[in-house]
């Protein structure tokens, strides 16, 4: 999948992240067609809150039942 991640103060990079698995026999994944970013993303972009290098940007997502997975 593609994934918008921080990279460092105001770096972001959009970079291949491996799929999602499914969670349980009940589970299932969301194939993601459209995210918001938030105030928290700015912030961690700029450097003002703390994240993980690995985070994903992006809240809110919108998407679809993946039945392949």
């Amino acid at each position: 999948m593609k994934a918008l991640t921080d990279a460092g103060l105001r770096q972001i990079s959009y970079s291949t992240r491996a799929a999602p698995t499914l969670p349980g026999p009940d589970g299932a994944t969301i194939r993601a067609t459209a995210a918001g970013i938030r105030g928290d993303d700015l912030h961690i972009y700029a450097g003002q809150a703390f994240a993980p290098c690995w985070s994903h940007t992006g809240h809110e997502a919108v998407g679809v039942l993946d039945p392949a997975r």
